[in-house]
């Protein structure tokens, strides 16, 4: 049989890290032997057991110390090649586990290739389902310490609601820290919008000013074409250019 001091194996957690323990397995080996009567014979040399059958009875009682709770849970290993597994159980909550498995492996003649396969460990896998509690409150504006943190920019009220909702204090200074930057943030954007209003009032007042000059340069053309008077003096400037570009032209002939 197995020691007793042996039986308890470590389990380690495969999903954090190969040297993070997460429970112990309690494993029993035990010889069987066919028409045997009282004590079991020692073997002094393991070639005395080439050729001849073995069989053995592995126990697996229980899981003890797993580091979460569990919603399913069953183990796993390979014996000489062959897959084996315990009954999936069905146990929520639970993070010590009774499994009761028993199997007995019979080997009907020892060869050499198995016996080099006893000197090696042999690796058992715990697979467990973790149980998944449903918070006592869930996220939500029905949520008191939400609520005040998606109407309110006060810290102080935020603070309030969160003591009467019995959140704890480390989840009040998250909400409140999270107030504090959104406070900061639309502080920023309120003075910012303050200074967009000023530039707008600073536009409008030049346009206003470029609209009067643009009306007044407007009625002075106007003034200027209207009436047989303006007319008369397009009509003589024009007379004169047409007179001052012909007398060019004929100076530039008599040359």
């Amino acid at each position: 049989d197995t020691d007793d001091d042996e039986r308890m194996v470590n389990v380690y957690s495969g999903a954090l890290s190969d040297e993070v323990k997460g429970g112990q397995l309690d494993v029993n080996w035990t010889p069987v032997i066919e028409g045997a009567r009282g004590e079991i014979p020692e073997i002094d040399d393991e070639s005395e057991l080439l050729g001849k059958p073995w069989t053995y009875r592995l126990d697996i009682q229980q899981v003890l110390g797993l580091p979460i709770k569990c919603d399913e849970i069953f183990v796993q290993y390979d014996f000489f090649g062959e897959p084996f597994a315990s009954e999936r159980l069905n146990l929520p909550g639970a993070s010590s586990v009774t499994l009761n498995y028993s199997c007995e492996h019979q080997v009907p003649c020892v060869t050499q290739a198995f016996l080099d396969w006893l000197k090696k460990p042999l690796a058992f896998q715990v697979f467990v389902s973790p149980t998944v509690e449903k918070p006592a409150r869930s996220v939500g504006t029905s949520n008191m310490a939400v609520a005040a943190a998606v109407r309110s920019w006060n810290p102080m009220l935020a603070r309030a609601t969160s003591m009467k909702s019995g959140l704890s204090a480390e989840k009040t200074a998250e909400l409140q820290k999270l107030l504090a930057s959104l406070e900061d943030e639309n502080q920023r954007l309120r003075a910012e919008g303050r200074k967009l209003k000023s530039t707008n009032k600073v536009l409008a007042s030049t346009c206003a000013i470029e609209r009067k000059r643009v009306k007044r340069l407007t009625e002075q053309v106007r003034l200027y074409s209207g009436g047989s008077t303006g007319q008369a003096r397009w009509q003589g400037a024009e007379m004169a250019l047409k007179e001052s570009k012909a007398g060019s032209s004929a100076a530039c002939s008599i040359q």
